[in-house]
């Protein structure tokens, strides 16, 4: 049996409802929410500790041979801003940011004057475009390269006088819409701006699927299930990739879609591959469906999802599908016609 279905769950930190004022493309992360569960301590022992009655992260450095670090294992992003809160009088606070999967630490001392005007002082660190930069209220107060594209987790350094007490860690990335990505010899299958021959599926899928921001969105919640199709053209062979972004908790692909006698699809020659446990619902993920020479071929992120032999097809559409009550958000889609001469 070819037809391929994961459980599908829900995942934590997706795009929260957007509220009156809220922006809906901003995700939020509180890395100190469950305490320094999540963290990686190197040679900070006694050097940091979290306080569960003030919510706070108390920094006392120390010599050594190596400086004492703290990053958090939950994230590694190329653009995004940490914003936290510094108490009076912080001395050698040191943000830092340690390049992913390996390189030398990006640091940014906090002037002792961007921490001394009132008990807690807001700090932005803004990442990306090749630096990163610290701001206190709106003042820039300090800068360091940050190779661009490098993706980054964040993290604390604390040498010796170090003495700091920080809180209200958020850790946030803010989407943005640029122009739909598509390589040399790839043919984009979204504008970005309709649904174009995207065609919804079934009673009620007109209400399922929009085009926001640039993004393909869809959200089930009256139908038991949403379904979309690519109308324009059928394919034997071909390679599809899409991007979907955080916010996605659930996401089926039909790769193979083949009809029985009576029409409907025939399960036992259809290949329909649930990648849901494989999205990281707080990164955007990048998603290649391969189907040449007899095979079908699906990676999320370049780990190998699913890779079986299929059934003899002629040509086949391509599809999205989704249970009620999940959404997903994906752009980027574009094919390559491994079947064209």
């Amino acid at each position: 049996m070819r037809l391929a279905a994961a459980a599908l769950v829900v995942l934590a930190g997706t795009l929260p409802a957007a509220a009156e004022g809220q922006d809906p493309w901003t995700l939020s992360v509180n890395p100190l929410k469950g305490g320094l569960d999540g963290w990686d301590m190197v040679a900070g022992d006694k050097v940091f500790s979290y306080t569960q009655e003030e919510s706070s992260l108390v920094i006392k450095g120390k010599g050594g041979k190596e400086v004492p670090r703290l990053f958090y294992k939950g994230r590694a992003w190329d653009e995004f801003e940490a914003h936290v809160r510094a108490k009076k009088f912080a001395s050698k606070l040191r943000l830092a940011l340690f390049p992913q999967p390996e390189g030398p630490a990006v640091v940014v001392e906090v002037p002792s004057k961007a921490v001394a005007k009132d008990k807690w002082n807001e700090l932005v660190l803004k990442v990306g475009d090749g630096k990163a930069v610290l701001l206190s209220g709106t003042e820039e107060v300090a800068a360091s390269a940050a190779p661009k594209g490098t993706r980054f987790r964040f993290g604390f350094e604390a040498p010796s006088g170090t003495s700091a007490t920080v809180s209200d860690l958020r850790l946030v990335r803010r989407y943005v819409n640029p122009p739909q990505v598509c390589e040399e010899g790839f043919t984009s299958l979204f504008d970005g701006s309709t649904l174009g021959s995207w065609q919804p599926q079934g009673e009620g899928g007109g209400d399922v699927f929009s085009v926001e921001n640039g993004i393909l969105t869809a959200a089930v919640r009256t139908p038991d299930f949403g379904m979309i199709a690519y109308a324009a053209q059928r394919f034997g062979e071909y390679e599809l990739r899409f991007r979907c972004l955080w916010g996605t908790n659930a996401l089926t692909v039909r790769a193979i879609e083949v009809p029985g006698t009576d029409g409907h699809i025939n399960k036992f020659d259809t290949v329909q591959v649930a990648l849901t446990d494989n999205i990281d619902p707080d990164d955007v993920n990048d998603v290649v469906v391969r189907v040449t020479g007899g095979r079908c071929a699906i990676t999320v992120n370049g780990k190998d999802v699913y890779d079986q032999e299929t059934a003899k097809f002629g040509s086949t559409r391509i599809s999205f599908n989704l249970p009620k009550g999940k959404k997903f958000l994906i752009r980027d889609l574009r094919v390559k016609d491994l079947a064209a001469k």
